[in-house]
């Protein structure tokens, strides 16, 4: 089958381009596609890529999709979970986010706080907001903001999450799908507390959530962390802790 996605981000989302993606492959290497070129023998066929790499000429290890970029006129190979994060990032157009990773909003209440403002309109009641972390950006950094957040995980994972409250206690707790490994699908940030995500496998991929805040989600009323924090609490792990403050 052939599957058209528009605007791919590059490998993780490095540029903007558009795939022609031919199904999905077993044992491939994504390393063997630096020993190989590829696109000399491919030129731009799908089925030559595909009749190549099913040939056993190029040992891989997957699933990955094969993925030919029009603009580079160059093969490639994503592994499958490269493959669902630019999926994900084309269904909810998660945009480069300023606190780590890709994320937008996704819904905003129609129903407004009296006489209160976002981005020059009325603020909602409540809103909701997608987050991916990938390989290429593996963490939110700390942050706070005024109201209590209801984080969801949704699929690709594990996350480690990061959180130190307003007596500079520090907690973390490990969101995924494996419940059984002590795992969770669903937690809440209070209010005022900093909290930090982090991809917490070398091999994972990505990791998307969504947030429900209400009310809606401010920018304004967002604080990063600084390394002033570490003044503050001094009993703070500062080793384990300042990688994620924003430089």
């Amino acid at each position: 089958y052939q599957r058209r996605v528009l605007f791919f981000f590059f490998f993780f989302f490095e540029m903007d381009l558009l795939w022609d993606v031919e199904g999905t492959l077993t044992d491939v290497q994504v390393e063997k596609l630096k020993e190989f070129d590829v696109s000399e023998k491919c030129g731009n066929s799908v089925s030559k890529a595909t009749e190549l790499l099913n040939s056993g000429e190029i040992e891989v290890a997957g699933p990955h999709a094969i993925v030919h970029s029009v603009s580079q006129g160059a093969w490639y190979l994503l592994t499958r979970g490269a493959y669902m994060a630019n999926l994900i990032a084309t269904h909810f157009n998660l945009q480069p986010h300023d606190e780590g990773g890709f994320g937008c909003k996704t819904y905003i209440s129609r129903l407004a706080m009296p006489d209160q403002e976002v981005d020059g309109r009325p603020r909602g009641i409540a809103s909701t907001f997608a987050f991916m972390l990938t390989s290429s950006s593996p963490a939110a950094y700390l942050h706070s903001v005024k109201q209590d957040v209801v984080t969801i995980f949704a699929t690709g994972g594990p996350v480690k999450l990061t959180i130190v409250g307003e007596d500079g206690k520090v907690e973390t707790r490990l969101l995924g799908g494996d419940l059984a490994r002590g795992q969770s699908m669903l937690t809440v940030v209070p209010a005022d507390s900093y909290r930090a995500f982090e991809l917490v496998e070398s091999h994972t991929t990505f990791a998307l959530m969504h947030e429900v805040c209400a009310p809606e989600w401010s920018a304004a009323e967002r604080e990063f962390a600084t390394p002033e924090l570490f003044d503050k609490y001094p009993e703070l792990d500062k080793e384990a802790l300042q990688h994620l403050i924003k430089k």
